[in-house]
């Protein structure tokens, strides 16, 4: 309950005030607080890197308490001025390292910007890779027709492909 409710409580016992409005005060403290614990550390206001904290809750995501202060934990790196974390392994801004930003459409898998629509180790997410003898098109895994492979973008006859291109007849 924060103070306001507090000073709100006290005068309506002050003042003599009904059980319902009374109750009605106290459920409107426990509303909030309930409301205010189950929303995500993200959306709290949290501790920034290099501030004084208490706890690993006092700290913004990515970042942790170590004596007294918060610091980037372990993979998390401070890439910019806002004093928050960020994990170079899936952040799309900081990709793999500060200030490597994926292109429009792309995705950071393992610290690796991909498009998931084409490539075949992350078709549709990182995670999930396709087989030999398919293609990644549109993030789905298609299998190339009998007697070819995937070389490049498309499917080629087999010992057709060079250096991912497909020559034509």
């Amino acid at each position: 309950m924060t103070e306001p409710r507090i000073d709100t409580l006290a005068k309506a016992f002050a003042r003599g005030l009904s059980r319902r409005r009374l109750t009605g005060i106290v459920g409107a403290g426990a509303i909030a607080a309930v409301g205010l614990a189950a929303r995500p550390k993200s959306a709290l206001v949290c501790q920034r890197v290099g501030t004084p904290c208490r706890t690993e809750l006092d700290c913004c995501d990515g970042a942790t308490c170590r004596d007294d202060t918060c610091a980037c934990g372990d993979g998390w790196r401070l890439c910019d001025a806002t004093g928050r974390c960020v994990n170079p392994t899936t952040d799309e801004a900081h990709c793999g390292r500060c200030g490597n930003a994926c292109a429009a459409g792309e995705t950071c898998c393992a610290g690796t910007c991909v498009d998931a629509e084409r490539n075949r180790d992350a078709c549709g997410g990182c995670g999930t890779a396709c087989s030999g003898d398919e293609l990644c098109v549109r993030g789905t895994c298609l299998r190339c027709p009998l007697a070819t492979l995937p070389c490049g973008d498309v499917c080629c006859a087999r010992g057709r492909c060079d250096d991912g291109r497909c020559p034509l007849a």
